[in-house]
């Protein structure tokens, strides 16, 4: 089908679209993007039955919904949607001093319809998509330091902004932290390991990072002045650690830097096996996997798929 905006029949691009068999506790059935021109296709896993085809969380506009009766092996052509456009609730949230607040979960909610967004730094927070024209209750909830709630009611009109919702919250401000800097990268190479993470345990407390594209990370909260064992991992390496790493309240400590070395070639297994269909293997095509072994799909062709173990547990998902 067809995804467009119900004003102007422009495509919406990179909208997710769910089947999922129809009525209460309804199981999954597989999901798709829009394409450049707001197309998508639904062509896996769904066996035949009803089911609920969704637009899930379209920016900009409300999601819709559409029952379809499904037959194994034939397509139902043209399930098009044209979403109305949504209300758009914005504001700051703030400290009851005044302090802006990051981070913060802000849900707006009339009846079934419902829009969420989360702050910035400046702890201005935008919810665009889902609500169409009603009264909505917004709600802050702060978790860190100790719950932290707020609410308030506005008036929203499809297609319009209603600025200025701003809330206050009664948080705990958070303990103060030393801080960890440092870099990850690959032995031999020196290659910077993006998306690694570092995470630092000690009595003192805890805290984690990710490394930047440049393999750098900051852990800058959650550790009070002591000792720590600092470890770096990224999937397809081993893990290394640094102990005894002196961390001080409000001073950073830098330089806690990685080489980590690639998992061996000798030290991964392979899982090799046949995909089919009814009859004849399925052609060529590319799955990503993990599962619960750690297995990540290297190569697919002429039906016969070949997977790689790694090191560390990312995913559970399963081919049938």
């Amino acid at each position: 089908g067809r995804v467009t905006d119900a004003v102007d029949s422009t495509p919406l691009v990179n909208t997710a679209v769910v089947a999922y068999s129809a009525g209460v506790g309804g199981t999954y059935g597989w999901s798709a993007l829009t394409d450049s021109d707001g197309k998508y296709l639904l062509a896996t896993n769904l066996a035949t039955g009803s089911y609920n085809v969704t637009v899930m969380f379209p920016e900009g506009h409300v999601a819709q919904s559409s029952v379809q009766a499904v037959t194994a092996g034939a397509e139902v052509k043209d399930v098009n949607f044209a979403l109305a456009r949504s209300g758009i609730i914005s504001g700051r949230i703030t400290s009851l001093t005044g302090a802006p607040l990051e981070d913060i979960s802000v849900t707006a909610v009339s009846g079934s319809n419902y829009g969420y967004a989360t702050t910035n730094a400046t702890g201005y927070y935008r919810v665009s998509r889902g609500l169409a024209s009603g009264t909505y209750t917004v709600m802050a909830i702060a978790t860190g330091g100790g719950m932290a709630f707020n609410q308030t009611t506005v008036s929203v009109t499809a297609g319009q902004e209603t600025s200025n919702v701003d809330l206050q919250l009664a948080v705990t401000p958070p303990a103060p932290s030393g801080i960890i800097t440092g870099k990850v990268i690959e032995a031999g190479s020196s290659k910077p390991i993006p998306n690694a993470t570092v995470t630092a345990t000690g009595i003192g407390g805890s805290g984690s990072a990710e490394t930047d594209s440049d393999g750098k990370y900051t852990i800058s909260s959650g550790l009070g002045t002591g000792t720590y064992t600092v470890t770096a991992s990224a999937a397809g390496f081993e893990d290394q650690q640094r102990t005894s790493v002196s961390v001080t309240v409000n001073m950073v400590t830098e330089n806690v830097n990685f080489q980590l070395n690639p998992i061996p070639p000798e030290q991964s297994g392979t899982i090799t096996g046949t995909v089919t269909g009814a009859p004849n293997p399925i052609p060529e095509f590319q799955y990503p996997i993990a599962v619960a072994l750690s297995l990540t799909l290297v190569a697919v062709a002429a039906g016969r798929l070949f997977l790689r173990k790694t090191k560390r547990f990312q995913q559970v998902r399963s081919i049938t």
